[in-house]
């Protein structure tokens, strides 16, 4: 089976998890080139990763021919225009939350995803793949808890990811703000 061959830009907590994710944990991918503004970061990780093709921007990043998809870990505020200019350079796109930070954004996001329905674009929801969620929706699907009216959760970073998260709350759309 061929590699998919991803980028992923943003190396803050989460974009530095995912991207070591994609190198040393996903079948059938190869971490191929890695984005970040943090020139001794990008490095560094780059470095640490075995990654040769190594991007402060963007525009370069997707611009490399080889790349199958794209992963966005990047400030929440540019989600949108990266999904929309990655999606038009012929990618596959894994963008994390939010998908924008404001309504107008992201249906110019979705716009974006309607008008290539050739490639694959997901918006990642840790949730989604967490078991104790899944438990839950097998007894709603199966009828063994009744008719679910309202459904309410919550989740908190632990204490130690409160200065990330104040870090990047200006611009996240996040809980912070």
């Amino acid at each position: 089976m061929k590699k998919v061959r991803i980028g992923s830009v943003g190396l803050g907590r989460l974009g530095l998890a995912h991207t070591e994710n994609i190198a040393n944990r996903i079948r059938n991918a190869e971490l191929a080139a890695i984005c970040d503004v943090d020139q001794k970061k990008l490095t560094e990780t780059a470095d640490r990763l075995g990654v040769a093709n190594r991007y402060t921007s963007f525009e370069e990043i997707i611009a490399q021919k080889d790349l199958d998809a794209i992963v966005l870990v990047s400030p929440s505020g540019l989600h949108t225009k990266q999904i929309s200019a990655a999606l038009d350079a012929g990618k596959h796109i894994f963008s994390e939350k939010p998908l924008g930070v404001t309504i107008a954004e992201c249906k110019n996001a979705e716009k974006a995803v309607e008008s290539h329905p050739e490639k694959v674009f997901m918006l990642g929801f840790m949730r989604r793949f967490d078991e104790s969620y899944q438990y839950a929706y097998n007894k709603i699907s199966s009828g063994e808890i009744g008719k679910v009216i309202l459904f309410r959760a919550y989740s908190q970073d632990p204490e130690k990811f409160i200065e990330s998260s104040i870090a990047f709350s200006a611009h996240s759309g996040g809980s912070v703000s």
